[in-house]
């Protein structure tokens, strides 16, 4: 039972967000920081990280011309900032759009879909100089546009 539950679950989410029911296609939950050699003020080299993570959704979908596509994010920065990036999986510079998240608290970041396709939303930590050391939680979907 526990099993078909499991199963289900996904295909009963997905289906509340076909039906307009809820906008709501992925979270993540991160906490993360990076270690490196230092080399004066700055951070010289980062050469490994440690994170803690949970995520559960999708992070490339169908998305329609039209649309608006949105992420609300909550974030406690000590080093660094948080980088959301949207566009078609298979990236180019001029096809990826990227928003930075510099400061602590919450917000919501939305990017308008222009033609009808595949799109993939990524979210990651990006050191500063200094490397990096936050945590977030990112939350994303799409609506109609406003």
């Amino acid at each position: 039972m526990l099993v078909a539950v499991a199963t289900l679950l996904p295909f009963g989410w997905l289906a509340t967000f076909a039906a307009g029911l809820t906008p709501w296609l992925g979270t993540a939950s991160v906490s993360t920081s990076s270690f490196g050699l230092p080399g004066g003020s700055k951070l010289f080299s980062v050469i490994g990280h440690d994170e803690s993570s949970s995520s559960f959704g999708l992070d490339t979908m169908l998305l329609f011309s039209g649309q608006e596509f949105f992420v609300r994010y909550e974030t406690e920065i000590r080093r660094g900032m948080l980088v959301i990036s949207f566009g078609p999986p298979l990236r180019t510079a001029a096809s990826t759009q990227y928003r930075y998240v510099r400061t602590n608290g919450a917000g919501e970041i939305a990017f308008q879909v222009s033609r009808t396709g595949l799109y993939e939303v990524r979210h990651d930590a990006s050191p500063d100089g200094r490397g990096y050391d936050l945590d977030y939680r990112v939350s994303w979907g799409a609506r109609p546009a406003r």
